[in-house]
């Protein structure tokens, strides 16, 4: 009898199965340690959640940058202009006001947060008036006050519904205005004041944390006075001139609270003040929302013959209380890309881990096809109580 003869007859009727998914579990392992995105063995696929390429489809969950997946979700704030810059998100609220004719006025908002989450924030009042020969025919040419500014950081804030003011900048032309207050939970930033510069203006404020807003990160900077005095960082308008580049006081810059340069001699008049504006940030991984209940599945996979029969390894942590498997942690296979599922029973193996532990399922009889794809159900979720968390999985078929 020959050799291969007698290693077939010894392994008919064997379940490979624990010694598959030992070796599924090395390559789990191995594939963390390599930093590897999700790749196949023969008859298997394993993905460590490196990144969302081995993730086909979510319902109320999502793959985290940690690189695991939960029913936990980043949840979406609502209010103003929302831009993202690195890890931060902001929400931006301008006046809509730009013709200088209807200014002297502000408009509200709602900020909508869904969950609780700590944020930073800066609120800039609008900008006043300079002022020319017009009003009163005095021969003062002076810049406007540039808005004042408010910031506040690490503030916790709970989900709810926040009112948003944005202050207009003071008009100016042939008239003097004080800019308007802007404010933002419970903190008031108050308009500038008209007619303060004589000479160049004085620079704003700088907010370090909103430096991609503003002039240069600069707010609230005041506007030159008439013979061509320069407006201050922070949207300061620069004063009229003859001779140019402004005939008429500049106005201030819009969503920096500028102040409104001078007008000058004659029918020069004087520059308006910039609106104010309302900023927020928050670190976007920090507004989180956590579903009770959710499931992913993975990427259809393409057997090289039909699948009759499918197990699983799951590596997953109890970040918060503990899963009872098949209860809170329940995982589904399917041989037809999803057409029939079936429920596997999941057992604790041995931790890899002080974190992360596993669970593996004897092989399961499924319908027959040839495109492998897994489902994980979570049940029972609840902050403070009950989180968790997938680091990865080997699927065997």
């Amino acid at each position: 009898m020959s050799k291969a003869r007698i290693i077939a007859d010894l392994g008919a009727g064997v379940d490979f199965t624990p010694v598959k998914q030992d070796v599924a579990a090395l390559a789990f392992e191995s594939a963390r340690a390599d930093n590897r995105v999700a790749y196949n063995l023969p008859n298997a696929f394993i993905d460590q959640f490196e990144d969302n390429s081995g993730i086909d489809t979510t319902i109320t969950s999502q793959r985290n940058s940690g690189e695991y997946v939960s029913s936990t979700v980043i949840a979406e704030a609502t209010g103003g202009t929302k831009t993202t810059s690195g890890s931060y998100s902001y929400h931006e609220f301008e006046s809509t006001q730009n013709d200088a004719s209807t200014r002297n006025g502000s408009d509200t908002y709602d900020f909508v947060l869904p969950e609780d989450v700590s944020l930073d924030f800066l609120v800039v009042g609008g900008g006043g008036s300079g002022k020319s020969v017009h009003p009163g025919g005095s021969n003062v040419y002076y810049g406007g006050q540039g808005g004042q500014g408010e910031k506040r950081l690490n503030q916790s804030k709970t989900a709810g519904t926040y009112s948003i003011v944005v202050g207009d900048g003071g008009r100016g032309w042939t008239t003097v205005t004080n800019g308007q207050s802007s404010s933002a939970f419970g903190v008031t930033a108050a308009g500038g004041l008209h007619t303060q510069n004589p000479g160049a203006g004085p620079n704003g404020f700088f907010a370090a944390e909103f430096s991609q807003f503003g002039e240069s990160g600069y707010f609230g900077g005041g506007g030159g006075g008439g013979n061509n005095n320069a407006g201050g960082l922070g949207g300061g308008g620069q004063g009229g001139n003859p001779g140019g580049p402004f005939l008429n006081g500049e106005d201030g810059q819009k969503s920096t609270g500028g102040g409104g340069g001078g007008g000058n001699t004659g029918a020069n008049a004087s520059g308006s003040g910039g609106h104010g504006v309302v900023i927020i940030r928050y670190l976007t991984n920090d507004l989180i929302a956590l579903n009770a209940s959710g499931n992913f599945t993975g990427v259809t996979q393409t057997a090289s013959g039909t699948v009759s029969n499918m197990s699983i390894v799951v590596m997953y942590e109890d970040n918060v209380g503990t899963a009872t498997l098949n209860t809170d942690l329940v995982v589904q296979v399917s041989a037809n890309n999803g057409t029939d599922w079936t429920t596997v029973t999941l057992e604790a193996a041995p931790n890899l881990t002080n974190a992360i532990k596993v669970a593996k399922s004897a092989s399961v009889t499924v319908t027959p096809g040839t495109q492998p794809k897994y489902k994980v159900i979570f049940a029972n979720q609840a902050s403070g109580s009950k989180v968790t968390r997938i680091q990865g999985l080997s699927l065997l078929y």
